[in-house]
């Protein structure tokens, strides 16, 4: 494992204010650390900091879910949950793609079977009133209301079975 390595960030800025950072969608969020450093030491402030070198996962990126009805899936996810649909390039292999800003997207058809997901979860406003729209909707609960690990939480069926967990933290 690498250690980190302390920098001076005023020399160092080039390197990491060329790569923005990006968000779970892949859009830039802005300069890197060294180079908002770099800035804040134009200002007066310190300018060496440490810079993390060590190979780790940053975050969450997306989901990609194979499903059989694509409509019924963009109804589910889009006019039940409401989740917003996203611009994106289409697939290199021509598949349907229908991506989202809270970071899933959906496709349809494609070579073998799809891999299972023991389940995707998702924080929501007001899980009450939502787990009332999907029943009304006759949506399959894996689990009702109850207080989860993260908070208030139900369980439900997408169209395909998958199973998505929506909560709602205290």
């Amino acid at each position: 494992m690498a250690a980190p390595r302390t920098t001076n960030a005023a020399t160092d800025a080039s390197a990491v204010a060329a790569t923005p950072h990006h968000d779970a969608r892949g859009a830039a969020t802005g300069m890197g650390t060294a180079a908002a450093t770099a800035t804040n030491a134009a200002q007066g402030m310190p300018i060496a900091q440490t810079l993390d070198t060590t190979p780790r996962t940053l975050g969450f990126a997306h989901v990609l879910l194979q499903v059989r009805d694509l409509d019924a899936s963009r109804r589910f996810y889009v006019d039940l949950l409401g989740f917003t649909v996203r611009p994106a390039k289409p697939l290199a292999d021509g598949r349907p793609f229908l991506p989202f800003q809270q970071g899933i997207a959906l496709t349809s058809g494609g070579p073998g079977a799809p891999l299972q997901i023991d389940h995707i979860a998702f924080t929501v406003h007001d899980v009450a009133a939502l787990a009332d729209r999907l029943r009304d909707n006759g949506v399959r609960f894996f689990q009702d209301l109850h207080d989860g690990i993260y908070g208030r939480t139900i369980y439900v069926a997408d169209p395909d079975g998958t199973k998505v967990e929506l909560y709602e933290t205290p």
